[in-house]
C-alpha cells in the first residue's frame, strides 16, 4: 500500500513551498500545494514517460518588454478579443507569454494560432527547445507570432504543444466592429 500523499510530499517538498525561477534570472518562493499535487500526480503516471511541463498561465498581449533594472518581464496590452473594421483584418504583432513548471530536461515548446474551426492548418507557428533544470521551477517563455492576418471572424485558439502532445489553449476571439 502507497504512502499517504501528505508523507509523500512532505518527502518531496518539506518546506510545501516550491522554488520559482524565471528566465530573465529572478527567484522568489511562493506556497502552490495544489501544484505539489499535480506534480506527485504526474509523476505516478505512464511508467518511463516523462511527463510534459504544466502550463499555469498564457498571457497574449502585443508587446513584451525586459526591464534591466529590475530583470521582470512587462506585458503590455495583454488582449483576450480584438475588435476589427474590415477583414482581411492586420493585427501589428502578438506575443505569448507562458508560465510553466514542472519541465524535465530539454523540452520542445510550439506555440501555434489557428482558426477554431480549422485546426489543421494554423495561421502562425513558433517553437523553441527549452531546457529545464528543475521540475519544481517555474520558467518563463515569451513567444513572438509577430504580425498576423485575419480573413474572418470567430474564434481563433492559441495551442501550446510539448512534442507531439497539446498541453494547453487559449481561446481569442477576432470580432468586426458594427
Amino acid at each position: 500500500m502507497p504512502p499517504p500523499v501528505a508523507e509523500v510530499l512532505q518527502g518531496l517538498f518539506p518546506s510545501k513551498h516550491l522554488a520559482t525561477q524565471a528566465t530573465c534570472g529572478y527567484s522568489a518562493r511562493i506556497a502552490t500545494p495544489s501544484i505539489d499535487q499535480r506534480i506527485l500526480d504526474m509523476s505516478q503516471g505512464a511508467r518511463g514517460r516523462i511527463p510534459p511541463p504544466i502550463v499555469l498561465a498564457i498571457n497574449v498581449c502585443e508587446d513584451i518588454l525586459l526591464s534591466n533594472e529590475t530583470a521582470t518581464l512587462d506585458l503590455y496590452r495583454c488582449f483576450t478579443s480584438i475588435v476589427c473594421r474590415e477583414f482581411p483584418a492586420f493585427q501589428p504583432s502578438i506575443f505569448v507569454h507562458l508560465d510553466l513548471t514542472n519541465g524535465r530536461g530539454s523540452v520542445e515548446l510550439k506555440v501555434a494560432l489557428y482558426p477554431i474551426d480549422h485546426e489543421e492548418s494554423p495561421i502562425v507557428e513558433t517553437s523553441e527547445t527549452v531546457f529545464f533544470d528543475d521540475p519544481r521551477n517555474i520558467t518563463q517563455i515569451c513567444f513572438e507570432l509577430g504580425a498576423v492576418e485575419f480573413t474572418a471572424p470567430g474564434e481563433h485558439l492559441v495551442t501550446v504543444h510539448a512534442g507531439h502532445e497539446r498541453i494547453a489553449e487559449r481561446r481569442i476571439v477576432v470580432f468586426q466592429e458594427e
